[in-house]
């Protein structure tokens, strides 16, 4: 009984003091389960539980942390480098158009209708001089407007009169504004013409006069002794088919003397 009880008292002592395990010098007896009791017991005292469990959960808060700190450095980095793009092109797209409408233009950050404008006139920062006005884009002076990139004065100019493009008859001019012909003249088609001595516009537009005919104070005359038949000049004493007047003809054979038909 006291050996056993010596085995005991060793074995927990070996117990209590961790990994120094002291081996019994005494032999136990062998009287079968008491012994076998005490070396099971014995047997998970001397592992060291509380330090295996401390060790791996260290490994794995400190696996954790890293994971954490590397996915969020990861996440931040990919977040930087696609705003970075999205930003330049947010730039270059106001820069560009400034969103500015036609026919103005973004000029120290307003848009500006360079058309009318006297201090940036076809382009930013182009200023009129003096009195001038901003005429489409060109710099003309009061009363004068931009004509094909010309300054031009619409009322008296017979190429652009009253305006653009507008241009005055053959012989014509401007005048306040609008096209006008001489007193003595007529715009026929686009010309000034004298229908008092124009053989092709005799009396009026128009009317033209045979080939030997003249055009005199208005009216189509022809050499001494013809008048005009169906458009030409005939001597109405000698013409067999206009014998005395217009139209009359003399029959098969006979002749027009002095106007009248006879054999």
């Amino acid at each position: 009984m006291s050996r056993w009880l010596s085995s005991v008292l060793v074995v927990l002592a070996a117990a209590g003091c961790g990994s120094e395990a002291v081996e019994s010098t005494d032999t136990p007896d062998t009287g079968g389960d008491d012994t076998s009791v005490v070396e099971d017991e014995g047997a998970p005292d001397t592992t060291t539980p509380g330090d295996s469990a401390m060790d791996t959960s260290g490994a794995v808060d400190t696996s954790t942390g890293s994971d954490t700190m590397e996915s969020s450095d990861t996440a931040s980095s990919e977040v930087a480098v696609s705003d970075a793009p999205a930003t330049e092109a947010a730039t270059d797209a106001t820069s560009s158009d400034g969103g500015c409408v036609a026919p103005t233009t973004l000029c120290s950050g307003k848009c500006i209708d360079v058309l009318a404008d006297p201090a940036n006139c076809g382009a930013c920062a182009k200023k009129c001089a003096g009195t001038q006005y901003c005429s489409s884009g060109l710099c003309c002076s009061g009363g004068w407007v931009n004509c094909g990139g010309k300054c031009i004065y619409p009322l008296n100019d017979s190429l652009n009169c009253g305006g653009c493009g507008v241009k005055c008859a053959t012989g014509g001019f401007c005048s306040s504004g609008s096209c006008a012909c001489a007193a003595t003249m007529t715009n026929c088609s686009g010309a000034c013409v004298g229908t008092a001595y124009d053989e092709n516009n005799c009396g009026t537009c128009g009317n033209k006069c045979p080939a030997t005919a003249n055009c005199l104070t208005g009216k189509c005359t022809c050499p001494v002794g013809q008048v005009i038949c169906s458009g030409k000049c005939v001597a109405t004493a000698t013409d067999v088919a206009n014998c005395g007047s217009c139209g009359k003809a003399c029959a098969s054979g006979e002749k027009c003397v002095s106007g009248v038909c006879g054999p």
